[in-house]
């Protein structure tokens, strides 16, 4: 219960409480009043405008209350941001708190903006990257977010566009094929609209196409037709290719291109988890084979696979396979189908061959101008296979004092995981 009390002719009204303290919060439009005549007072009118200045005064006190909350979940956010960057320990109690921080945040945000604000799903895409949960935990967060955002109707920003990339590349390392091509149709998907706003610089620093394509231009070189052009290029992705831009990336770290001790193979010795990964890819490539016969990009990727598998004759039987497919499709020469076709024919004996081949492949990697496939991974292959044929020191392409070449032609294929 609340007492009005008006003191003189000057207006001067106190708001007074059962105690008969003045109550300071209620000076809210207080000037309403003083504006009403002396005498008689209406008490109606009173009513009203007095619920008026405890309707405003408490719509200020929850936005302020809100403000606050807010304020806080970002701090904390912040401070986990902080430590997840900074390495902690997973089992370091500090950190251990600040991931319960982050949840917190998370359900902040949700009552305070509601579950698919970009905030919130912000939020909710850290609480993906906390390192102690397992990897099925953490595409259900990811994927979750993403569907938050989409039912928002709004796209990607910047930082949630790179989140999305790395994403799509953890998945694509691992080679989680289909995962990884729908999440680099989220990228695609908002890649345009995120150059407009980021520019070329941003789309060159988080390298979207390194994972599939293979090369990324100068930020001078990124313009907005090449923007939307991978954009589509992205937002069409399928198995074969994500399959052939693997075996070219991973590929290319399994070849020395110039050392001065490189073995006659070309190749540098894969170690057990390597050969288990291009075991488990090959397995992939034969299955999806079964439904894509004949594709030229599948073929290239299991010729690269069978190379580095220590299988020769295969991979030449491949790569051929490949070169065939790519000329009958109309495409132009693959780099790395040319180095894998060299390196095969001179380790299977076919040494003038492979000359020949080498020589027709520096033609074409000669420098051009701006950075192009020429210049990324495909010249691994190419520095790889001129190192095999041009230093080799015995020059016959054999790998054994008998002078013989082991045939591993009739090496069946590894079977599917």
């Amino acid at each position: 219960m609340l007492v009005i009390h008006r003191l003189g002719t000057e207006g001067d009204i106190r708001i007074i409480d059962m105690t008969g303290r003045t109550d300071p919060r209620m000076d809210i439009d207080i000037g309403m009043l003083a504006r009403m005549p002396e005498e008689p007072i209406d008490t109606q009118k009173m009513i009203e405008v007095l619920g008026k200045a405890v309707e405003h005064a408490n719509v200020s006190l929850r936005k302020e209350a809100t403000r606050a909350r807010l304020a806080e979940a970002s701090m904390k956010l912040a401070i986990w941001f902080e430590g997840h960057v900074s390495g902690f320990a997973n089992a370091d109690e500090l950190m251990v708190e600040r991931r319960k921080q982050l949840t917190e945040v998370v359900t902040t945000r949700e009552e305070l903006l509601g579950p698919n604000h970009i905030e919130t799903v912000r939020a909710l895409w850290s609480l993906s990257c906390d390192t102690s949960r397992p990897g099925d935990e953490v595409d259900r967060l990811r994927e979750e977010a993403f569907r938050r955002l989409e039912r928002s109707g709004n796209p990607a920003d910047g930082e949630l566009l790179e989140d999305f990339a790395w994403h799509a590349g953890r998945l694509f390392k691992k080679l989680d094929i289909e995962a990884a091509a729908t999440w680099y149709r989220y990228v695609g998907d908002a890649l345009s609209t995120v150059y407009q706003h980021e520019g070329a610089e941003f789309v060159q620093e988080i390298g979207l196409a390194w994972e599939v394509f293979q090369f990324m231009p100068r930020p001078t070189d990124i313009t907005a037709n090449y923007v939307n052009e991978q954009a589509e290029r992205m937002m069409n992705l399928d198995g074969p290719q994500l399959l052939e831009g693997w075996a070219v990336r991973r590929g290319a770290y399994g070849l020395l291109p110039g050392t001065d001790d490189v073995p006659k193979t070309g190749l540098l010795p894969l170690n057990a988890e390597e050969k288990y990964a291009f075991e488990t890819f090959f397995a992939i490539c034969i299955d999806y084979s079964m439904d894509c016969p004949g594709d030229p990009r599948l073929l290239t990727a299991l010729s690269v696979a069978e190379y580095l598998l220590e299988k020769p004759f295969k991979a030449l039987n491949t790569v051929q396979r490949a070169v065939a497919a790519r000329s009958d499709a109309g495409l132009p020469p693959s780099y790395v189908n040319m180095a894998v076709l060299a390196m095969a024919q001179f380790q299977t004996g076919q040494i003038d061959e492979a000359k020949a081949e080498l020589g027709r492949l520096r033609e074409l990697m000669e420098p051009v101008d701006g950075f192009t496939e020429s210049r990324a991974y495909a010249s691994t292959f190419y520095e790889a296979a001129e190192k095999l044929i041009e230093g080799s020191s015995s020059g016959d392409g054999t790998d054994d004092a008998s002078g013989e070449v082991a045939d591993d032609s009739a090496i069946e294929p590894p079977p599917s995981p």
